[in-house]
């Protein structure tokens, strides 16, 4: 059920618009149709950065698996915020592209 509403979320992504993931595999989608990704803490997913994402996510839902215990993310920092605030302020007060049907 999960997997089907962010299929039809990221169906619904174009150019310009913005999304915030911490799911790495969704925002590979959202950037692979022209969209921007945004994580949590402020990350911001391009696509010259998200194949180095997924191959870490990847390698470390593989160790997961195997039992391997990997601790967690950092705790959350008031810096992650500002970094947020400050991408989501970039990607909304960009010119917009146009459409690739235009």
């Amino acid at each position: 059920m999960w997997e089907h509403r962010c299929k039809i979320a990221v169906s619904g992504v174009g150019f310009s618009k913005a999304s915030r993931s911490a799911d790495i595999p969704l925002a590979a989608d959202v950037i692979g149709r022209g969209g921007h990704a945004l994580d949590p803490r402020g990350v911001l997913y391009t696509a010259d950065n998200i194949q180095e994402r997924l191959t870490m996510r990847n390698f470390m839902d593989g160790l997961r698996a195997s039992g391997i215990d990997t601790g967690g993310p950092a705790p959350w920092r008031q810096g992650d915020s500002h970094a947020f605030a400050r991408h989501l302020d970039r990607i909304l007060s960009a010119p917009e592209s146009p459409s690739p049907t235009a």
